[in-house]
């Protein structure tokens, strides 16, 4: 994805000059013009033009002001230099745009070659994310009174459509499907009280799942595991673990909200998401565990038990030490939660589920405030920067700041 960068020129500017000074702005721009469609100087456009997307307008004189009008986007970054009245220009015109409820803003060339790799990133992401197609197997689960989402909002606001599948589907599909021959990682990783015929079982249903999302090319999936696990016995953990890693976003209970959450953050990042239950907050750490984490986010792992039941199998994973992003989308979708968080040391208990981490969170009990429910969701890296600019552009409250 390229930006349009489009040089703007009054007719009375001297000609020489001003290519001069584009030719300057071109190398300036050094690296960063992979990331750009630099256009060629309008000085008396005929046709309109018109963006989906971020333009940069560089007003390279005075009187460009009503040629800048005239140029439909959904934002408008107005590059300056400090001379030819460019700055003059950018301030008149940011006023009539801003009348407009546009979103602009005024940069140097070297605030420019910042931002443009961020601003490329979110709207690669975006284009991930906006007009998803989401799965549905079964229904969430009932104690997610909290986690309602409005689905015919969530199509209105992003074009976001979750479709149903019904859990009977997926266990008849699971019954009748082939047995799993290659058990891959999982065959060479300890086993901590699983039955050897467990494994086989949760395998095929991975495969069925996953043949679902491949087929109707599904940008993510919720499966009401708990539900599943009543009437089979078996878990969905490891199924939910496999599309993870393999680029699904997957979430466990039927939550929504978390699944747009590690939809969006998957986006971004590149990388697995890891949802969970905040286990405990206490000052400026938070603990968060579930039964399921993609192998991928992992330095090392193991099959156990599910927590609650105890049945079929979960996995216990050792989450890489680092640097992670927590967040949430809130169920109103009116919000969203994020901040930067480092790991911590944590030894493992055993009265909470499989997978455990432990980070350092600035005011973490502020969460304990927040409307997002139970389930936050962590990914690797600092994404703070690229989720503030997510969180203008999708029209959400910043809830990271109190």
């Amino acid at each position: 994805m390229k930006l349009p960068l489009i040089p703007l020129a009054s007719p009375l500017g001297n000609e020489r000059t001003i290519a001069e000074i584009i030719s300057r702005v071109r190398f300036q721009l050094g690296e960063e013009l992979h990331f750009l469609n630099f256009f060629p100087l309008l000085v008396d456009p005929q046709d309109k033009l018109s963006f989906d997307s971020p333009v940069i307008l560089f007003l390279i004189t005075g009187g460009t002001e009503k040629m800048g009008a005239a140029i439909e986007a959904r934002e408008y970054i107005l590059l300056v230099h400090p001379a030819m009245n460019s700055l003059p220009a950018a301030l008149e015109l940011r006023t009539y745009l801003e009348a407009s409820k546009k979103r602009v803003q005024i940069v140097t060339i070297e605030e420019l070659k910042k931002s443009i790799p961020l601003k490329v990133k979110v709207r690669e992401a975006l284009s991930k994310f906006l007009s998803a197609r989401l799965a549905l197997i079964g229904e969430p689960a009932s104690w997610l009174v909290g986690s309602h989402l409005d689905e015919e909002k969530l199509r209105q606001k992003w074009n976001i459509s979750v479709e149903r599948a019904a859990l009977e589907w997926l266990i008849q599909s699971w019954s009748e499907s082939e047995p799993v021959q290659d058990m891959g990682i999982y065959l060479t990783r300890p086993w901590k009280g699983v039955e050897k015929g467990c494994l086989p079982k949760v395998l095929r249903l991975s495969a069925v799942i996953e043949k679902l999302a491949k087929k109707e090319n599904y940008s993510g999936i919720a499966l009401s595991c708990f539900d599943l696990l009543s009437q089979t016995g078996q878990t969905g953990c490891l199924a939910l673990a496999n599309l993870n890693n393999s680029g699904v976003p997957a979430a466990c209970e039927g939550d929504l909200p978390s699944l747009l959450t590690m939809l969006l953050l998957s986006a971004l990042s590149g990388k697995p998401s890891f949802m969970a239950n905040p286990a405990w907050i206490d000052r400026d750490q938070i603990v968060l565990a579930h039964c399921t984490v993609a192998p991928g986010l992992t330095s090392d792992f193991s099959l156990s038990p599910h927590f609650e039941s105890g049945k079929s199998v979960a996995l216990e994973g050792v989450i890489t030490q680092g640097t992670y992003t927590l967040c949430k989308i809130a169920p109103s979708l009116e919000g969203i939660f994020f901040s930067s968080a480092q790991t911590l040391p944590w030894q493992r208990k055993e009265n909470l589920c499989r997978t455990q981490i432990s980070l350092k969170l600035p005011e973490a009990e502020f969460i304990k405030h927040l409307p997002l429910a139970n389930h936050l969701v962590i990914t690797p890296g600092d994404l703070s920067e690229e989720l503030k600019e997510i969180s203008v552009i999708l029209g959400l409250k910043n809830l990271s700041h109190f």
